[in-house]
């Protein structure tokens, strides 16, 4: 008995496989980092010898900051930092004035 082979056109005219695909990646754009570690520290300072209440927003300012660069949040970041310094800075402002004013009130025996 003889087998006969049928080969239709389709399958003999079957397509090339594809060729390899090549990836050009670039290094990644650097950003820049924004560091609130600086922020964290003057509020710090802030409110242990200073002024408490500024110094203490002046934290939770700057954590806020801190989760919004980890975020990717850039801008925020660092608008949030500005803002934590101006709340550490007036806190020690006032937390000077304050101490100024004790001790001139001591020295003058109006206390």
């Amino acid at each position: 008995m003889a087998t006969t082979v049928v080969v239709t056109q389709a399958a003999a005219a079957a397509p090339p496989p594809p060729a390899p695909v090549q990836m050009v990646t670039q290094p990644a754009e650097r950003q820049p980092i924004v560091s609130l570690t600086l922020a964290l520290t003057v509020s710090c300072l802030a409110f242990w010898f200073c002024g408490f209440v500024f110094g203490g927003i002046g934290f939770i300012v700057a954590m806020v900051g801190k989760s919004a660069a980890a975020e990717g949040d850039k801008e925020g970041a660092v608008m949030l930092r500005r803002v934590s310094y101006g709340f550490s800075i007036a806190g020690a402002v006032i937390g000077i004035i304050c101490i100024i004013t004790v001790v001139v009130l001591a020295r003058t025996n109006r206390l």
